[in-house]
């Protein structure tokens, strides 16, 4: 198995309810590699959900102003 397929397997198993020593047994890794994976993974979602909320706010801000232009005219 290749180490994509099993960072993949292993975070699914994680989602499943593995703690990170089931998952490192089921895939052949040791826990700590399950764990940096696991902590990488909730990095980048950390990071997509931070990215939304800027998102949204920029979003909001800029309604906000097209309704009082709207307003003015």
């Amino acid at each position: 198995m290749t180490k994509f397929k099993q960072r993949n397997k292993a975070l699914a198993l994680i989602k499943q309810g593995y703690n990170y020593l089931q998952a490192a047994k089921e895939v052949g890794v040791t826990n700590k590699t399950v764990s940096v994976w696991h902590k990488k993974e909730l990095e980048k979602v950390s990071e997509k959900s931070t990215s939304l909320v800027e998102i949204k706010n920029t979003l909001q801000e800029v309604v906000k102003e097209l309704k009082e232009l709207k307003n003015k005219l």
